[in-house]
């Protein structure tokens, strides 16, 4: 089958779909052959321009405004993605918030937030999902590559993300009987976000973090997902893979 086909015919559902890497994890689904239902929290235009390249390619869109961080968003989201698409083949959760802070300058208020969207939201969206995705469906968590190292200053977000590998693996077992895989994506530093308009002397610089000499791009992230999400990985579960070229510490530049 050809990779522009081999999603064909699948329904997925991305949590944090409108920009950075969430955006090009819905366009390489949708590019694959997927109908791509996903949610946005405040950046309305934005998802709409994603909504819109993703029927630009042939397939169904779905913009569902989301807090995630409310507890009832989850089941509300995959009711309405079910809905839409009459089925949910592949889950994404990718939608998060980052935290920089030493721990003892953590707020109570910081970690209620990141847990609630970093933890509780990707936990309540497999829950919600786990009697609607199709036999031999697809979740994919994105995680973080900081949960492989030690780094002061992001005790909080990378213990959320170490919850979420957890899950992950957890919930891995748990699905096996119906044929759904679950997987998580852990990328190092990426052009997106605060990275996200590095001039070309400063990815130059960063560069230097990295083994490969670059630092990642959402589209390395998007690669992998789709791969999961295909039948190339229906014997792949469980697995925590670190999409990070080789990051050796933390990314700096000048000027």
């Amino acid at each position: 089958m050809a990779i522009e086909n081999r999603l064909a015919g699948r329904g997925a559902r991305v949590t944090g779909g409108s920009r950075g890497m969430g955006a090009e994890i819905v366009r390489r689904l949708a590019a694959e052959g997927a109908d791509v239902g996903f949610t946005y929290h405040t950046g309305k235009d934005e998802a709409q321009q994603v909504a819109g390249q993703v029927r630009s390619l042939g397939r169904r869109a779905l913009m569902v405004q989301a807090d995630l961080a409310e507890p009832t968003a989850a089941a509300t989201v995959v009711a309405a993605v079910a809905g839409e698409f009459g089925r949910v083949d592949i889950l994404v959760n990718n939608a998060g918030i980052t935290h920089w802070g030493a721990l003892a300058q953590t707020s109570l208020e910081d970690f209620d937030r990141l847990v609630a969207v970093n933890a509780r939201a990707p936990f309540l969206m497999m829950q919600a999902a786990a009697d609607k995705l199709a036999d031999g469906g697809r979740v994919v968590n994105i995680s973080s590559g900081v949960t492989s190292t030690t780094l002061a200053g992001i005790a909080l977000y990378s213990g959320v993300k170490a919850f979420l590998d957890q899950i992950t693996k957890v919930a891995a077992a748990e699905f096996a009987a119906r044929g759904i895989t679950v997987n998580a994506v852990a990328p190092g530093s990426t052009a997106t976000g605060p990275f996200a308009h590095l001039t070309a002397a400063q990815r130059a610089e960063v560069g230097a973090a990295f083994a490969l000499g670059r630092i990642g791009e959402p589209a390395d992230t998007a690669g992998v997902v789709a791969f999961l999400a295909s039948d190339d990985a229906a014997f792949v579960t469980g697995q925590i893979i670190y999409n990070a070229g080789g990051q050796r510490g933390p990314i700096r530049w000048t000027g």
